[in-house]
């Protein structure tokens, strides 16, 4: 494998080359079912493989973000999108770096199983936890409800990671494909019963409640307008049903548990 020369592997300012996380993407995951619901599953013990390799793929990824000043971009898509994608591959990371688990919460990434404050991604000179870039730059500074179905944590409740980079350019509409895909699963976004008179929700409105009502406006103002179904959503929007939440599978969203098909 050729190595970049010093002019090639130095970042360009105000702008993160994601392309070779979008490689990553493309080649180390894989769309499917765990236990009949609807997942991106990633390779992990691929990437584990490749952890010990400086010039593999996954390396280098780690080094694309690991070199670049995130100070320098200029808007708040490109700034929301670089943060998205970091989270992303952060949570996988830390689950390369203690694999095999069977979930990021297990023991062996953290005693307490919140692995959530554990520094994971070097960025511009600094390491971040994943709490650091969800609660203290995502849902802290951007203020932005559209996070919680952009970022993944490796879980099977979690909305799919996106088989491809969040970009400034097309932020809007990747957030809004994320919205439909996960308000319309019926295991883990969303599932109406009209007949019965009752809405389930994935856990995270219980989990992050405050922010649906502050920035979103309720839990129906924020799912109603993605449900495909139009009835769905005139039934949601008219209020006076049961709410209740699924919940939460941790287990991990790796290739190798997939479904048969």
């Amino acid at each position: 494998m050729a190595t970049l020369s010093p002019a090639a592997a130095a970042p360009r300012a105000g702008h993160f080359d994601a392309a070779r996380y979008a490689d990553l993407l493309r080649k180390h995951t894989k769309a499917g079912t765990i236990g009949g619901v609807s997942v991106v599953a990633v390779d992990y013990a691929a990437l584990a493989r490749q952890a010990g390799d400086p010039k593999s793929l996954y390396r280098r990824v780690l080094d694309d973000f690991a070199r670049f000043d995130p100070g320098t971009l200029r808007t708040r898509p490109a700034r929301e999108a670089f943060w998205m994608n970091a989270y992303n591959i952060g949570a996988i990371k830390i689950v390369v770096d203690h694999y095999p688990v069977d979930s990021i919460t297990n023991r062996k990434i953290n005693l307490l199983g919140s692995p959530w404050k554990k520094d994971v991604l070097p960025i511009g000179g600094k390491t971040y936890s994943l709490d650091g870039v969800e609660h203290g730059i995502l849902l802290g500074q951007f203020k932005d409800i559209r996070t919680h179905w952009a970022i993944v944590c490796a879980s099977v409740s979690c909305p799919n990671l996106r088989r491809e980079p969040f970009e400034p350019e097309r932020l809007d509409a990747q957030l809004a494909e994320q919205a439909r895909d996960f308000w319309n699963d019926p295991h883990k976004g969303a599932r109406v019963d009209r007949q019965g008179n009752k809405l389930t929700v994935t856990r995270i409105y219980k989990f992050f409640r405050d922010q649906f009502e502050e920035w979103g406006g309720g839990i129906a103002k924020v799912m109603a307008p993605h449900l495909e179904k139009p009835a769905d959503r005139a039934w949601v929007r008219k209020g006076g049903w049961k709410l209740e939440t699924f919940g939460y599978d941790w287990s991990l969203n790796d290739t190798v548990r997939l479904d048969p098909r």
